[in-house]
């Protein structure tokens, strides 16, 4: 996402015209989301998401479900897609 910052005082960066920034988006809170490990999140081949839920029985099977906000600090990511609920278990690589 292209970013502009412009000084309200040019005065104040001298003949600066580049300089490097860090910039850190946050967002309030939102309650009662789903939220899964970055690295469940799967590729399909039809250009979404997955990820791999683990049955009770050990039987699994892909929920397809759509990302919204990423956390960096957690690594976690919200997810929304029916047949994903809270307390199921995502499967995720092993590293």
């Amino acid at each position: 996402m292209p970013v502009t910052i412009r000084p309200t005082d040019a005065t104040a960066t001298g003949r600066w015209d580049q300089a490097p920034v860090e910039v850190a988006i946050s967002a309030r809170t939102v309650p009662d989301v789903l939220a899964v490990p970055v690295f469940a999140l799967l590729a399909t081949s039809g250009g979404g998401y997955a990820v791999e839920v683990a049955d009770p029985d050990g039987t699994r099977h892909l929920v397809p479900v759509s990302p919204g906000l990423f956390d960096d600090a957690t690594g976690l990511v919200q997810v929304t897609g029916s047949g994903l609920a809270a307390g199921q278990h995502v499967v995720v690589p092993a590293s």
